[in-house]
């Protein structure tokens, strides 16, 4: 992905072509940030334009127009801007991950793992939320009980359709 020496992570190409987004750790925490696709102009992403503090974040995911990010935080899934305001919450939960916008740039898919009553993940389940109302709504699209994961939803980008993993933990012989 690059020449720097940190782990330069989960790349993510514009539909344009012409940007990559990516994580790395090269400042010690893991941030977003992007380069042309070339390699060159590499920029780390602020919480908003001038501030100084980096966007911590993983698994950029671009919107259809390329207008928009959305990145894994421990705070929930942001939307980011390249306007210079800050990123929009579009979840709160910390383990939300995965994000893929639809089509149309008004829904986010993504994974959240459910746990027991020990804290241990008892199934992932695939939600989306609908960013075009306010406030946002979340909804599980996906779900199978115990031992049931579900993940790295996928959302065509030619129309209606969401392509995930799943695995219920059988084993095969």
């Amino acid at each position: 992905l690059t020449n720097d020496p940190a782990h330069d992570v989960e790349p993510a190409v514009s539909p344009d072509g012409t940007r990559i987004a990516f994580a790395s750790d090269r400042s010690g925490a893991y941030r977003i940030y992007t380069m042309n696709i070339d390699g060159s102009d590499v920029t780390g992403l602020e919480t908003f334009s001038g501030s100084g503090v980096p966007l911590a974040g993983r698994e950029p995911a671009w919107s259809s127009d390329g207008a928009r990010l959305a990145v894994a935080t421990s705070a929930g899934l942001r939307v980011v801007t390249f306007d210079g305001n800050a990123p929009t919450v579009a979840t709160s939960d910390s383990a939300d991950t995965s994000p893929s916008w639809d089509r149309n740039g008004t829904r986010l898919y993504f994974e959240r793992p459910l746990l027991d009553g020990n804290a241990s993940v008892e199934q992932v389940v695939v939600f989306e939320v609908d960013l075009s109302v306010e406030p946002s709504v979340e909804t599980l699209l996906q779900s199978g009980g115990s031992d049931v994961f579900y993940g790295d939803p996928a959302a065509k980008p030619d129309g209606p359709g969401l392509a995930y993993t799943y695995d219920d933990l059988e084993p095969r012989g």
